[in-house]
């Protein structure tokens, strides 16, 4: 598993438990349609609020002083404004970040918030950014090997078995009827 996404830090907790179970239904299991069922569940727990914070939570390395990065990046920006709200809980270089992304209209680097903070306010986690930035990429590499396609983990509707599924070659999935 060293070097996919199921033991990377720069990815959230959920990303790595995703991964590895759809791993587990296609290659233990084989069941491509487990797989699909089960990341449509985790889609739809995100969407409903449904996923613990703590599966959410990105790490990342503070690894030199702040105005030696160069751009903005989000464990940089939540450090600038820890710093301004408890200067006492700021990490230092060489410590890792975690953080959490909230929903607003800002860059996904201002967005970035400690999931303490988060609970303690109520803040809204971006759900959507976690979908299309945590959830799928890495999924979606695994699901192109087998031929299954992004717009299957959004098809509602009667429930598909292997049976219906037929894999076209211009790239989607459709049911026999």
């Amino acid at each position: 598993m060293k070097g996919i996404e199921t033991v990377r830090k720069d990815w959230c907790g959920l990303t790595e438990k995703v991964l590895s179970k759809v791993l587990e239904f296609l290659l233990k299991e084989k069941s491509i349609e487990g797989a699909v069922n089960y990341v449509k569940t985790v889609i739809k727990d995100l969407e409903e609020g449904k996923v613990n914070i703590e599966d959410l939570i990105i790490t990342k390395s503070l690894s030199r002083n702040l105005h030696e990065y160069k751009g903005t990046q989000p464990h940089v920006e939540l450090v600038k404004r820890m710093m301004k709200r408890s200067p006492e809980k700021v990490p230092m270089i060489g410590d890792r970040v975690n953080f959490v992304i909230v929903a607003g209209p800002e860059l996904v680097s201002k967005r970035a918030e400690d999931p303490e903070y988060v609970l303690e306010k109520g803040l809204k986690i971006d759900t959507k950014y976690y979908i299309e930035n945590q959830v799928l990429p890495p999924i979606e590499r695994i699901f192109e090997a087998v031929g299954i396609k992004r717009n299957v983990l959004f098809s509602s509707g009667k429930q598909m078995s292997l049976t219906s599924i037929s894999i076209q070659k211009n790239g989607y999935c459709k049911r026999n009827n």
